[in-house]
C-alpha cells in the first residue's frame, strides 16, 4: 500500500510541474481585439496540490512529508469533488507516523441553498490501529451564507462504516451519521481563513463516536502558488485497544493551483 501511495504522489507532482511549465494557449496566441469581443469562460474546475517536507540531521535524524490533492468540477446542477492525502514521518530511520486515504463526493443541487450529496471515503492509519476504514454516505448540504467575505455551509448524512482493525481484532461495520460545518473567511485580497468540522455518531454504540476538525490560514503568493498553515485534530471516543483517543497534526505547506478555464 505504501509503495502505491508513493508512486501516485510522485506522478501527481510530476504532472503538476509539467502543467506549470507548459505555455497556455492565451500566451501563445495573444489577440487583444479578440479579448474585447469574446469574454473568457467562467472557471468550472479547480485542482490544488499541497506539498510539505521537513528533515533534520546531526543531533537528531528525523523527516516528515505530506501531500494533499483536491479536484473540483461544477456543471449545473451537478458538482464533483475528489481528494487524496498522504502523511509520513520517520525518526532515526523508523517510521513513526503514516496515514493516507482518498475521498469522492458528488452533489446535485435542488435550489440555490440545498443539494443532495453522496460520498465515499477510505483511509489507512496503522498508528491509530486502523488497517483500513471506509465510509459510504448519503445526505444533504445546506448553504447557509454565501457572501464575498464569508461562506458557511452545513452537511448531514447517513453513513455506513466498515473498519478493518487487523490482527486478532478483526473488523466491524455499523450504521451511523455525519454532521459537518465548513466555513471560509476572506481576510484580504490575498489571504483567507477556513475551518472544517465533522462529527461521526455510531447508531450501534452511542459511546463510539468520532470527531475530526481542522483550521487553517492561506496566503496567496500569486495566482498559482500559496502558503498554507493547517492544524488538525482527530478524536475517537472508543479507540482501538492500546491506542490514544486524540491525534493532532500541524502542517506548513506550499499549495500549487493549476489554472482552470477562464483563469
Amino acid at each position: 500500500m505504501f509503495g502505491v501511495a508513493t508512486v501516485w504522489s510522485r506522478l501527481l507532482f510530476a504532472a503538476c510541474v509539467a502543467l506549470l511549465l507548459s505555455p497556455t494557449p492565451n500566451l501563445l496566441a495573444h489577440d487583444p481585439e479578440a479579448e474585447e469581443v469574446e469574454a473568457a469562460p467562467e472557471p468550472d474546475w479547480d485542482f490544488e496540490l499541497g506539498l510539505s517536507y521537513l528533515a533534520t540531521t546531526g543531533n537528531s535524524d528525523t523527516s516528515s512529508g505530506g501531500l494533499n490533492a483536491l479536484y473540483k468540477k461544477d456543471w449545473e446542477p451537478w458538482s464533483f469533488e475528489a481528494s487524496a492525502f498522504f502523511l509520513r514521518a520517520e525518526d532515526s530511520g523508523s517510521t513513526t507516523a503514516e496515514r493516507y486515504g482518498a475521498s469522492l463526493l458528488g452533489a446535485r443541487a435542488i435550489n440555490a441553498n440545498w443539494a443532495l450529496t453522496a460520498g465515499l471515503t477510505g483511509e489507512r492509519d496503522l498508528f491509530s490501529g486502523i488497517d483500513f476504514r471506509s465510509v459510504v454516505s448519503a445526505g444533504v448540504k445546506w448553504l447557509i451564507v454565501d457572501s464575498e467575505s464569508w461562506v458557511f455551509n452545513a452537511t448531514g448524512a447517513l453513513t455506513w462504516t466498515n473498519e478493518d482493525l487487523g490482527g486478532d481484532l478483526g473488523s466491524d461495520d455499523y450504521i451511523g451519521a455525519l454532521f459537518g460545518l465548513n466555513s471560509k473567511w476572506v481576510l484580504s485580497a490575498n489571504s483567507e481563513a477556513f475551518t472544517n468540522l465533522l462529527y461521526f455518531p455510531n447508531f450501534d454504540n452511542s459511546d463510539d463516536y468520532r470527531f475530526e476538525g481542522e483550521a487553517g490560514l492561506r496566503a496567496n503568493l500569486n495566482t498559482r502558488l500559496a502558503l498554507q498553515l493547517t492544524y488538525g485534530v482527530r478524536y475517537d471516543n472508543v479507540p482501538v485497544p492500546g491506542f490514544e483517543k486524540t491525534d493532532t497534526v500541524s502542517t506548513a505547506s506550499i499549495v500549487v493551483k493549476l489554472p482552470s478555464a477562464g483563469s
